[in-house]
This record gives structure tokens, C-alpha cells and sequence, in this order.
């Protein structure tokens, strides 16, 4: 991560793959970003989370115990993907 420069919006729009955007409010990557990235590709779908990288899927440095976030998530993602 240190040195990636980002994609720029032609390369983005490029993808034509159904893609499922998922960032948390305290996220390595701002909300701002992952709404402009949503826009941009044609085939985004977005779900911003509450919380930090990592933390809605159970991440483990991130983890809140007992959090019923990560199970939330699972569930989002595979019906994202059963599309």
C-alpha cells in the first residue's frame, strides 16, 4: 500500500464485472472515495459499514467481541454474490 498510486477513473470504468464495494466509516479509504469509486464503475454495488478496516468482517487486529457485524456482512456479500 505504500507505494500504490490509485486507479484512475478510465480504469475503473473499464470493469465490467459486478463489483460489491464495501468500506467502513473509519476505513483505510475514506467513504468519500468508495461512493466516487461506486459511481464510476458500471456495475458497483455499496455498502458502507460503522467501524474500522477489517472490523466488519471480523478481522482479527479489529475484532469487536461479540459484534454481530462480521455475520451481517457474510450474509450482504452472499447475496451479493448469489446475483
Amino acid at each position: 500500500m505504500i507505494h500504490f498510486k490509485d486507479w484512475d477513473d478510465n480504469q475503473l470504468a473499464s470493469i465490467k464485472a459486478p463489483c460489491f464495494i464495501i468500506n467502513g466509516t473509519q476505513d483505510v479509504g475514506t467513504v468519500e472515495h468508495a461512493v466516487k469509486m461506486s459511481h464510476v464503475m458500471p456495475n458497483a454495488e455499496l455498502m458502507i459499514l460503522p467501524g474500522t478496516h477489517g472490523s466488519f468482517i471480523g478481522e482479527i487486529c479489529t475484532a469487536i467481541p461479540g459484534s454481530k457485524m462480521p455475520e451481517m456482512t457474510v450474509v450482504a456479500i452472499e447475496e451479493f454474490l448469489s446475483k
